[in-house]
């Protein structure tokens, strides 16, 4: 990943990651309807909607920020959390802006 470092393509990175884990917009839009139904039967209450993608980029960046805070020494060998972390915090606020369009053919069944 060392080749992202500089001047990030982060639309190239999640390209590649598409490719392990599927399209992005489509993974976090189903991210939030999850951890909505999650913490709604967990806190017996309605959140009165669906938690939006950017609100589930900016927990991911969190859970990638915790783990490069992490001593693990693994971790400290690792640039992967950093590089994810930016390209979640880039998503969450195109996400925001309605910048970042869902590609019909990803939510094709």
């Amino acid at each position: 990943m060392e080749k992202y470092r500089k001047d990030t393509d982060y639309e190239e990175l999640r390209k590649e990651r598409a490719k392990s884990y599927g399209p992005h917009t489509l993974i976090h839009a189903n991210l939030g309807l999850m951890w909505t139904g999650i913490l709604q039967t967990y806190f017996r209450a309605n959140l009165n909607g669906v938690i939006p993608p950017h609100i589930v980029e900016l927990m991911l960046s969190a859970l990638k920020m915790n783990r490069c805070a992490s001593p693990s020494e693994v971790q400290k060998m690792s640039s992967d959390s950093y590089l994810d972390c930016a390209n979640y915090i880039q998503l969450a606020e195109l996400s925001s802006k309605g910048a970042i369009k869902t590609n019909e053919s990803e939510t094709t069944i």
